[in-house]
């Protein structure tokens, strides 16, 4: 259990970094030739034609608000969903409820020590 526990918490905190510290998925968008449909390429003219250094979750936020991404956009909706997902492969609660603080605590500990340091 404990090492299910930090196997999924370390997948989720991955997963949470990617999303909501770097632009990965933009990048991975042009790379894969899909930023159309995913609005990777509005999301960049967005950027160069306001001068501003918005992330992808606030863009979509911003130009396309419902819940969906709204859901996307929020690290503990997100992380809440992401644990249901292995909940489901799982099947124990405890796990989903320890994986669920633990995935936050990581993510949010992480991101005030990049944010300090990156300051």
């Amino acid at each position: 259990m404990i090492a299910d526990c930090l196997e999924i918490s370390v997948y989720n905190f991955l997963i949470l970094v990617i999303w909501f510290n770097t632009n990965a998925f933009v990048e991975y968008c042009y790379i894969l030739n899909i930023e159309k449909f995913t609005k990777a390429e509005e999301f960049t003219n967005f950027n160069i034609d306001n001068n501003i250094s918005l992330h992808y979750t606030g863009f979509l936020q911003l130009n396309y608000d419902n819940f969906f991404t709204r859901l996307i956009s929020c690290p503990i909706c997100l992380c809440f969903w992401l644990n249901i997902f292995y909940l489901l492969k799982h099947q124990d609660l405890l796990t989903f409820a320890s994986s669920f603080c633990l995935s936050l605590f990581l993510f949010y500990g992480f991101s005030l020590i990049y944010k300090k340091t990156n300051a």
